[in-house]
C-alpha cells in the first residue's frame, strides 16, 4: 500500500478532478411554478399536463446525474475515512516532528508575497499545531461541503418533479369526464385502508433510520416512492373527481361532503409522503452528509403528529352559545362561499363564508394572506381551524380567523412534523402552515391554484 504521503496527494487529485465535473444547471424555485402559470390560469389542461411530462423528464435525467455525482463522492468519501483512521493512529503534531523547521519555511514560502508577518506566523503556528481532529476536518470538510451542493441542486429539482406530479394529477383531475363512484361504504374503507398503509411505510422509513440501517431506509423510502406514484394516486384522483360531479347537485353536496374532503386530504398526503420518499432515498443512497441528521432526530423524536385540531363545532351551536366559545379554538365545517379578498391600507383581509345543510353559516378569515391561493375555492367542502370571536377586532364581524401551525416548534416533539418542517421546499400541503383542509374542486380556482401561486413549494412564514 502507497505511504500515508501518497495516499493524501492521490485524495487531493482525485478531489479535484471531481469539484470540474459539470453538475446539471439548478433552476431558480420560481421557474417552477412559471412553467405552470399560463395553462393552468386558461384552465388549458392538455397544454399542463404536456409541461408536466417534460418538466418529470428534465428533473429526472437532473437527478440521476446528480445521484451518480453523489456516488463517486461516497466512495470518495470513504478513501478520506480510511486515510484519516491510518493516519490518526501515529499521529504527531507538526511541530513536535524532528522536519518541522523544513516544513515551516516551506509553508511561509507558498504563502502570497506581501502576506503580514504576524499573520503568517500564526497560521503556521494553527498548522503546526493541528490534533487528530483537526486532520480530520481538514480531510473530511471539502467532502462533505461539495456533498452539500449536490444535495441543495437535487433538492431544487426533487421540487421541479414534486411540481410535475402534483401538475399532471391536476391536469388529470380535471379532464376527468365521466369517472365512476364507487358506494360510499366502499371509499371510506379504501380511504381508511389507504391512509394504514401511508403510515406503516412514512413509519419504516423512521424506524430504519432511528436503527441507522441506511440500506434499510433506502429500500423503505423507494418502496414508498412507488406505491404514492401507483395505483392509489390514480384511483384517489379519479374519485376526488367523481365525487366533484355527483356534488354538483345540491342535495349530493353536504352528505359527500366529508368523504370529498378526505380524499383530497389523501391526495396531498401522497404528495407530501412522494417528497418524504425522494429526499430520504436520495440521503441514504449518499451515504453521509445531511443524513446524520435525519437520523439523529428519528432516534430522540417519536414518530406521530403534535397536530390535534379539536372536532368541529357545529355552526348552529356556534352561534347559539357564541359567549361561551368567544376567544377558544375551534374547527367549524361547511361548503364553502365565493372568496373575498380586499385590500385596505396595504393589508389583505381574506374570509369566506362555510354553510352547513340547514343555512347556518359562520364567516372564516385571515390577513395578509389569500385563503384561496392554496385551492380552496366556491363549493368546496372545507375544515378550518381557529380562534373564535364574537366580534373580531379586524374584520368587525363573528369570525373563525384561521390559525397557523408553528412548524418549528411542532418539530421538536414529533419526527412526522420535523420531516415536514425539512421538506417543505419540496412540498407544502397547505401554504403558509394555514389550520385548513379543503376538498378538491374543477377548474381556475381549484387545486390548480397551489400552481398558479407556487404554494406548492416551502412557505417559511408562520414557522
Amino acid at each position: 500500500m502507497p505511504d500515508l504521503h501518497t495516499r493524501g496527494h492521490e485524495l487531493e487529485k482525485a478531489f479535484k478532478a471531481m469539484t470540474k465535473k459539470r453538475m446539471p444547471r439548478t433552476p431558480y424555485v420560481g421557474l417552477h411554478r412559471d412553467r405552470y402559470l399560463k395553462p393552468a390560469a386558461t384552465e388549458d389542461w392538455e397544454r399542463l399536463a404536456n409541461t408536466a411530462v417534460k418538466q418529470r423528464q428534465s428533473a429526472s435525467k437532473a437527478l440521476k446525474q446528480l445521484a451518480s455525482l453523489q456516488g463517486e463522492l461516497q466512495k470518495l468519501h470513504k478513501r478520506a475515512m480510511t486515510f484519516v483512521a491510518d493516519a490518526q493512529q501515529d499521529w504527531v503534531p507538526l511541530q513536535a516532528r524532528d522536519d518541522w523547521p523544513d516544513m515551516r519555511e516551506r509553508i511561509l514560502a507558498k504563502l502570497p508575497e506581501g502576506a503580514p508577518s504576524e499573520a503568517a506566523e500564526e497560521l503556521v503556528k494553527k498548522i503546526g499545531a493541528l490534533g487528530k481532529r483537526d486532520l480530520a476536518s481538514q480531510v473530511l470538510e471539502p467532502l462533505l461541503s461539495r456533498s452539500g451542493r449536490l444535495d441543495e441542486a437535487t433538492t431544487s429539482w426533487q421540487a421541479a418533479l414534486s411540481g410535475a406530479e402534483l401538475a399532471q394529477t391536476v391536469a388529470t383531475f380535471n379532464e376527468l369526464k365521466h369517472p365512476s363512484l364507487e358506494p360510499t361504504k366502499t371509499i371510506d374503507k379504501w380511504l381508511r385502508e389507504a391512509a394504514s398503509v401511508l403510515e406503516t411505510k412514512q413509519k419504516a422509513i423512521w424506524r430504519s433510520l432511528r436503527r441507522a440501517k441506511i440500506k434499510e431506509a433506502e429500500g423503505a423510502s423507494r418502496d414508498l416512492l412507488q406505491w404514492v406514484r401507483g395505483e392509489v394516486l390514480e384511483k384517489a384522483t379519479a374519485t376526488a373527481a367523481a365525487l366533484w360531479i355527483v356534488r354538483q347537485d345540491s342535495a349530493n353536496r353536504w352528505p359527500l361532503g366529508r368523504q370529498a374532503l378526505t380524499t383530497a386530504d389523501l391526495l396531498r398526503d401522497l404528495f407530501a409522503a412522494q417528497a418524504l420518499s425522494c429526499r430520504t432515498a436520495s440521503l441514504s443512497g449518499s451515504g453521509f452528509g445531511r443524513l446524520e441528521e435525519w437520523s439523529n432526530a428519528a432516534d430522540r423524536l417519536p414518530f406521530p403528529s403534535r397536530w390535534r385540531p379539536p372536532s368541529p363545532t357545529p355552526i348552529s351551536v356556534l352561534w347559539a352559545k357564541s359567549q361561551q366559545h368567544d376567544g377558544k379554538l375551534v374547527t367549524v365545517e361547511g361548503v364553502v362561499g365565493p372568496v373575498s379578498n380586499a385590500h385596505r391600507a396595504r393589508k389583505v383581509f381574506s374570509s369566506v363564508w362555510l354553510f352547513d345543510r340547514q343555512g347556518n353559516s359562520m364567516r372564516v378569515g385571515i390577513m395578509h394572506i389569500k385563503l384561496d391561493s392554496g385551492g380552496l375555492a366556491e363549493g368546496a367542502y372545507a375544515s378550518v381551524t381557529g380562534q373564535f370571536a364574537t366580534k373580531d377586532k379586524d374584520f368587525g364581524t363573528p369570525l373563525v380567523r384561521v390559525s397557523r401551525r408553528t412548524l418549528v416548534r411542532d418539530s421538536k416533539q414529533s419526527w412526522k412534523d420535523w420531516s415536514a418542517l425539512h421538506t417543505r421546499q419540496l412540498f407544502t400541503p397547505v401554504p403558509h402552515a394555514l389550520t385548513i383542509s379543503f376538498s378538491w374542486e374543477k377548474g381556475l380556482d381549484g387545486p390548480g391554484n397551489q400552481l398558479r401561486y407556487g404554494t406548492w413549494l416551502g412557505n417559511t412564514e408562520g414557522d
